[in-house]
Parts: structure tokens; C-alpha cells; sequence
């Protein structure tokens, strides 16, 4: 009779009566069965953490999506801000400007119309063919005149005809200079005239 062991269990006898190649085989079967168990296990562990790190990472994807639209909302904004900005500054000195261009429009306003009368005669006023002006102004009453000329002749010429005006109480000549431009001879000269 071939060998047979015998196993007890609670006061029970058992014999079993399978030949060794059957249980090694269902040995064999029962240690694959294992073995698919734990890597099906494995498999579905290694899943659930996939799908926990899948989550995580869509989480913190949508997270800095949010923070990259709020960035750009920012960045929107602070454009806008800085627009603003400018624009106000803008505002300030085109107000600061009109300003200062009201007010010497006020002070030219205000100038008597006997020295817009003098300035229109002295434009008006014959000159010599080598006399040209280069500014007229005005300074409490009196006014200054700048010119050129081609000769010191014409220059004197110009000065006995503005006294026979009689528009000014005394004129005098502050300054003459002779200047050279492009190997042309000429003068530059600056006459005050007193109300």
C-alpha cells in the first residue's frame, strides 16, 4: 500500500490517499493562485494609487490653471492701472500747459493797444532793401528791436527813419555784430526804443 499520511484535526482522522505527483500539482496550483492573487492585488493597489496620484495631479493642474488666470486678471489690471496712470499724468500737464498758454495769452491780452498799434507800425514801416527783422518785443513800454543788415550804412539809414516817426521818446542802438555765413558779410543789431 502506498504511503499515506495522516493528519488529525480535532480527534477527526484523515487520510489522504492522493498519490505525491497530485500534490505537488495542486500544490503547484494552489502557490500560482497565490501568486495571481497577489499580483492582481498589486495591480489593483498600483491602480487605486494611480488613480489617486491622476486626481492629485488634475487637481493641481486645475489649481494652476486658477492661479495662472488670476495672474493674468492681475497683469490685466495692472495695465490697466498703469494706463490710468499715464492718462491722468497726461491730463495734469496738457491742464498745466493750457494754463501756462492761458496766461500768456491773458498777458498779451492785456498789453495796450498803442504797443499792438507800435508793433504794427514798425512792421509796417519802410525799411532799407538790406534790412530785415529778426523779433520785436516788448518790456514795460519799451520795445527792442532785433535785425539784420547787409551794411552799417543801412543799419544808421534805418534808425533816422524810425526817429522821424516820432513814435519813441529816445532809441539807441545796444548792440551791432558782424557775422560770416557761407563767406557772406552781414550784421546783427539790437536797437531799445523808449515810449
Amino acid at each position: 500500500m502506498a504511503q499515506s499520511n495522516v493528519k488529525k484535526k480535532k480527534n477527526k482522522t484523515r487520510i489522504n490517499l492522493l498519490p505525491l505527483s497530485d500534490k505537488i500539482n495542486i500544490a503547484r496550483r494552489n502557490k500560482v493562485i497565490v501568486y495571481l492573487i497577489v499580483l492582481v492585488g498589486y495591480i489593483f493597489i498600483l491602480s487605486g494609487y494611480d488613480y489617486i496620484i491622476f486626481s492629485k495631479t488634475n487637481n493641481a493642474r486645475t489649481v494652476v490653471f486658477n492661479l495662472n488666470q488670476k495672474l493674468e486678471t492681475i497683469r490685466n489690471n495692472n495695465i490697466i492701472y498703469t494706463t490710468i496712470q499715464k492718462a491722468i499724468l497726461n491730463k495734469e500737464k496738457i491742464e498745466t500747459s493750457l494754463k501756462k498758454d492761458s496766461s500768456i495769452i491773458n498777458k498779451l491780452n492785456r498789453l495796450k493797444k498803442k504797443e499792438y498799434k507800435k508793433f504794427i507800425e514798425i512792421i509796417k514801416f519802410p525799411m532799407p532793401n538790406g534790412i530785415w527783422l529778426s523779433s520785436l518785443s516788448s518790456n514795460n513800454g519799451n520795445f527792442i528791436i532785433n535785425g539784420n543788415s547787409l551794411s552799417l550804412k543801412d543799419v544808421s539809414v534805418y534808425i533816422k527813419n524810425i526817429k522821424k516817426m516820432k513814435m519813441f521818446k529816445k532809441i539807441y542802438l545796444s548792440g551791432i555784430e558782424k557775422k560770416i555765413k557761407k563767406g557772406n558779410n552781414y550784421y546783427t543789431f539790437d536797437l531799445k526804443c523808449k515810449l
